[in-house]
């Protein structure tokens, strides 16, 4: 008995003299930031879903990013319903390869909505699945910002946050892990955001974007590694209301295997295309011969009304590996 308990008290007194000494929190962040900053590559899973007045959502995201953020691999998977002139589900399943600044590769491998839309044409779907499309990011009328995440998107988050709560140190999957409650810090937000505009020689309009941001309250929690103080984990409360269409969403991500992850591997059977097309927007930027005058339709016309049957019966010269069409 005597042993026992022994070996319990110096388990115990081992156990006090491991633990570790808590970093003040203003010094976790900057190692944080400095260690984002030196992230090559990590494993990524990413859970969100969002409500408004019109819609609900529901996004799930499983991925690699490589060089700090600035290529991207992921697999997107996305349910929920929209409300036009009646109410229509969606699901779709994406593969995207994104390299900021450059190129983003997209395939759809499905993509369905019930009840069908008018202004959809079901058949141009069919002609878009199961091939990887090529869409010039430098070139497209759409900002790469829209589509992906700022490359130093994990630096952001220690730098845009106020700490409302220090959890103290946890342990997380084997892991000494700093976890904090936080909220997001406009002011901080608007001068990271104007500091990313002047570097890439972008106008910023300071006042325009406090007042973007003024309905949005966002407050979330934060696990950081103790020893290397990459980011384990972040979710996020987004929630607005007052002005426009009041909104609610979570998102949650976990990083892993950090600076260890898989190499990106680029599409190399991916085609060409105009990203203005999938709206249907007449006038599509030439980006190769393919679209030097548009789509060439029979007779010798080209895409120039921008409706869905036109793009349909363009694209069918493309020819993509099935081209079985479902009736109209």
């Amino acid at each position: 008995m005597r042993r026992l308990l022994l070996c319990v008290s110096l388990s115990l007194l081992l156990c006090a003299c491991a633990k570790r000494e808590a970093l003040p929190t203003a010094e976790v962040l900057q190692r944080t930031a400095a260690a984002s900053q030196q992230l090559q590559s990590s494993r990524f899973t990413v859970k969100g879903e969002g409500t408004g007045a019109s819609y609900d959502a529901n996004v799930s995201l499983e991925g690699i990013l490589q060089d700090g953020g600035a290529q991207l691999q992921f697999t997107l998977q996305t349910t929920g319903e929209v409300a036009a002139e009646k109410q229509h589900t969606f699901a779709a399943d994406v593969d995207a390869v994104i390299a900021i600044g450059e190129d983003a590769y997209v395939r759809i491998r499905s993509l369905n909505i019930s009840p069908p839309h008018p202004k959809l044409d079901p058949r141009l779907f069919t002609l878009f699945l199961q091939r990887w499309w090529k869409i010039p990011l430098q070139r497209t009328p759409f900002p790469p910002t829209a589509i992906t995440p700022d490359p130093r998107f994990l630096y952001a988050q220690s730098q845009v946050i106020t700490v409302t709560e220090d959890r103290g140190i946890k342990r997380v999957e084997g892991k000494d892990t700093y976890v904090y409650d936080v909220t997001l810090d406009r002011e901080k937000l608007v001068a990271f955001l104007e500091q990313v505009a002047e570097e890439r020689g972008e106008p910023f309009n300071r006042e325009e974007t406090i007042a973007s941001l003024a309905p949005y309250t966002v407050d979330g929690t934060l696990w950081i590694d103790a020893d290397t103080f990459f980011i384990q984990r972040l979710t996020w409360t987004i929630a607005s209301e007052g002005v426009g269409d009041p909104f609610q969403g979570t998102v949650d991500a976990v990083f892993r295997e950090h600076n260890i992850a898989p190499r990106i591997e680029i599409p190399s059977d991916a085609q060409l295309l105009s990203p203005a097309l999938l709206n249907g927007v007449p006038g599509a930027a030439p980006y190769d011969e393919t679209f030097n005058q548009g789509f060439p339709l029979p007779g010798g016309n080209a895409y120039e009304d921008g409706s869905s049957t036109d793009l349909f019966d363009a694209l069918q010269g493309l020819k993509p590996p099935n081209p079985s069409l479902p009736p109209q």
